[in-house]
């Protein structure tokens, strides 16, 4: 009789098959519901850890124009053997090192933590090993024997409306135009890449940085025409953020 009271009362203070069914169904509802909202949380994070990067890459540019004449870091020097790019020659030409650690086997400055492509294969070369990319549209390349017409060298007060001119951008390597973006988006070959919640960092001559939206923002300025198109630094003001 004492056995039949206890099983009795075991069952009417334990969950049926159906409650607890109801119960991990509740909590598979709420995990979906919150699991967005917790990676646009983690992804913000990377933004901002990208933001300081980027700022951190602009004050080393920087550098470079208060070291020679005021002259910008072209996107890269055309040399008699090689052109080389703009995080080459202030990571190994110059040594202009704003941070020597690795990750992924990447310098930790020239990385962007939301970047999901860091094989060491593909993404660490001498010259590719960064995950962003300079303005090839207003800082084009320059020829160290002066020899070219579209090989520029460009002091600082060639930049007009400096809070308007992007010199940095979230992209795959090297550097980048309206038209080049345009051109390659999706390749491996100086892309922007949206990677913050469909968005790009951008950091101004100016200094100031910026979230952009990709495709609301930034498509709609691609330049179809032409690879170069320096013309606007002579007939007028260029299209933002270029």
């Amino acid at each position: 009789m004492k056995s039949t009271k206890v099983s009795k009362s075991l069952i009417a203070n334990s969950f049926t098959l159906i409650e607890l069914m109801v119960t991990i169904a509740i909590i598979a509802i709420l995990a979906a519901l919150l699991l967005p909202t917790l990676g646009m949380a983690r992804e913000k994070a990377m933004q901002i850890k990208c933001a300081s990067n980027m700022k951190q890459l602009k004050m080393t540019v920087d550098n470079y124009a208060d070291d020679y004449d005021d002259y910008l870091l072209p996107s890269g020097i055309k040399t008699p053997d090689t052109t080389l790019a703009w995080n080459r020659i202030i990571f190994i030409e110059l040594g202009y090192k704003p941070g020597n650690h690795w990750s992924k086997n990447k310098r930790v400055f020239y990385h962007c933590p939301s970047e999901l492509g860091n094989d060491p294969v593909s993404r660490n070369s001498s010259w590719a090993f960064t995950d962003y990319a300079m303005n090839y549209y207003s800082r084009p390349r320059a020829d160290v024997l002066g020899s070219s017409s579209t090989y520029l060298w460009i002091k600082r007060n060639n930049i007009k409306q400096p809070s308007e001119r992007g010199v940095l951008f979230d992209a795959g390597d090297c550097g980048t135009s309206p038209y080049l973006a345009t051109l390659n988006m999706g390749t491996a070959y100086c892309p922007l890449i949206p990677r913050h919640n469909k968005g790009v960092n951008i950091i101004f001559e100016d200094g100031h940085l910026t979230w952009v939206s990709y495709y609301k923002e930034l498509v709609p300025t691609f330049n179809f025409n032409s690879s170069y198109a320096f013309a606007w630094r002579t007939t007028g003001t260029p299209p933002w953020p270029w």
